[in-house]
């Protein structure tokens, strides 16, 4: 997971300012977090259809997946 989201942000730049990539998760999927699991799978599908894909690794990802893997990341490990 931090293998991809390093390389989508090796990529993206504009989302290491803080707080750029959770602001552009909410503005595409219209709500903040916690992520309606039906908007998250419609851009991903939209993603696929649009050519929006990161590939990484021998691996194809649509770019929600990889934004989101990014935004994951950011967080850090699970506390606990």
């Amino acid at each position: 997971m931090a293998s991809l989201a390093e390389f989508y942000l090796s990529r993206r730049p504009e989302f290491r300012r803080p707080g750029a990539l959770l602001e552009a998760l909410t503005r595409r999927l219209g709500s903040p977090p916690p992520f309606p699991a039906g908007a998250l799978a419609q851009c991903i599908a939209e993603d696929f259809e649009a050519d929006r894909l990161v590939i990484h690794k021998g691996r194809v990802f649509a770019e929600m997946e990889a934004r989101l893997m990014a935004q994951l990341a950011a967080l850090g490990p699970p506390v606990g």
